[in-house]
């Protein structure tokens, strides 16, 4: 946890945070998305203490689905951009 959620592990460990809604945070780390998540840290840890463990579900199911749009984009874009020189050796024109 503390290589992405450096923030997270300390909210835990002062208890400032419940392990409860640490373990939901946690969970949206799969699929790759621990730097995104490290990006936005600061302000989830925020909410994350002002909010119910209800909220912190939505919270963190909300960021989750706009981090994979981010990535799903990146990746489609870096896709696009590599395939235009794929073939015949020269950019397309298309």
């Amino acid at each position: 946890m503390r290589a992405h959620a450096p923030l997270t592990a300390a909210a835990l460990a002062e208890a400032s945070l419940s392990f409860e809604k640490v373990s939901i945070l946690m969970d949206s780390l799969r699929d790759g998305l621990g730097d995104a998540y490290t990006e936005c840290e600061q302000v989830l840890v925020d909410a994350a203490k002002q909010v119910t463990v209800s909220q912190v579900k939505t919270l963190a199911r909300h960021w989750r689905n706009a981090a994979l749009d981010a990535v799903g984009a990146e990746d489609r874009a870096l896709r696009q951009h590599e395939g235009r020189y794929l073939g015949s050796g020269r950019p397309s024109t298309a």
